[in-house]
């Protein structure tokens, strides 16, 4: 969200907590001259993992407060006994991200992300879009966006949700692709029977775990070269957190024997053979490899 305000309004440059000290330097020192068309913003990822000297370079630029541009700190649990951070901290907006889980702050999110748009909904539009999404705010706010560039009648109907908005609970699925990595075969079992009962396309299920499974597979791979997340997140152009969600679903081989029986079960469901009946022999098999 910041992206998108700001680099319409001058350079955007990004740099780690952990990197070189001349690089930071050199980014931060960008902040102390206006360019031609705006001041430029400067962040700082992994904020965390600062070394000693660039924790120095961001408190002295903080400090003298002559900068034009903006200076964006991005990372996991701060240590707010930090010098820097106590220098910031009055001249800064904090903004925590953590997950949402009140329906009621979840209702609020969904409203205030709409208006931005432009975007009314009905109470039944609103608690349709929550089904089908979930919690995740950055997978509403992308189908949000879609609704407000179908140009709808306001306010927008549970019927146009229902047309526009993907089918497949996400939510369902991250949380069956969890449950199958821990071996929990009856829980998996309940979620893959939720999602057939609310008519979802037995394919398109597939189709979506199999994607689920790809994307773990390729972190697991880096991992067992040695990278790290934030590493893993650049070389596969990931968002850290996405990278962080896929740890623990398994070794490669595992992974890769996982998308073999997700290619046998797509090519049953095609044959005459009884979807359900099918789907249950894929759960156990994936199931007992993960135990």
């Amino acid at each position: 969200m910041l992206r998108r305000r700001f680099e319409a309004e001058g350079e955007w440059r990004v740099v780690w907590g952990d990197d070189d000290e001349s690089r930071v330097a050199d980014a931060l020192a960008s902040l102390a001259s206006r360019g031609l068309f705006g001041g430029s913003t400067v962040l700082v990822r992994r904020a965390e993992a600062m070394r000693a000297g660039v924790e120095a370079l961001v408190e002295a630029t903080v400090a003298e407060d002559r900068y034009e541009g903006r200076l964006v700190l991005a990372g996991g649990t701060l240590d707010r006994r930090r010098r820097w951070y106590a220098t910031a901290r009055p001249r800064a907006t904090e903004l925590v991200c953590l997950p949402v889980t009140d329906p009621r702050e979840l209702r609020g999110w969904v409203e205030r992300l709409a208006a931005e748009r432009g975007v009314r909904l009905r109470d039944d539009a609103i608690a349709e879009l929550l089904a089908r999404c979930g919690p995740e705010l950055a997978l509403l706010d992308g189908e949000l966006e879609k609704l407000a560039a179908a140009d709808l009648p306001q306010p927008v109907e549970r019927d146009a949700v229902v047309r526009l908005v993907a089918g497949v609970r996400s939510h369902a699925i991250e949380e069956l692709t969890d449950r199958l990595a821990r071996g929990d075969r009856a829980g998996a079992l309940r979620v893959l029977r939720h999602l057939l009962a609310g008519e979802e396309p037995p394919l398109r299920i597939i189709g979506f775990l199999a994607a689920n499974v790809r994307r773990a597979l390729h972190v697991a791979e880096e991992l067992e070269r040695g990278g790290s997340p934030d590493a893993i997140a650049a070389r596969l152009g990931m968002p850290e957190w996405l990278v962080r969600r896929q740890l623990g679903r398994g070794p490669a081989t595992r992974l890769e024997r996982a998308l073999e029986v997700l290619g046998e079960l797509d090519l049953a469901c095609k044959s005459s053979r009884p979807e359900a009946a099918m789907f249950e022999a894929a759960l156990d098999a994936l199931a007992a490899s993960a135990r």
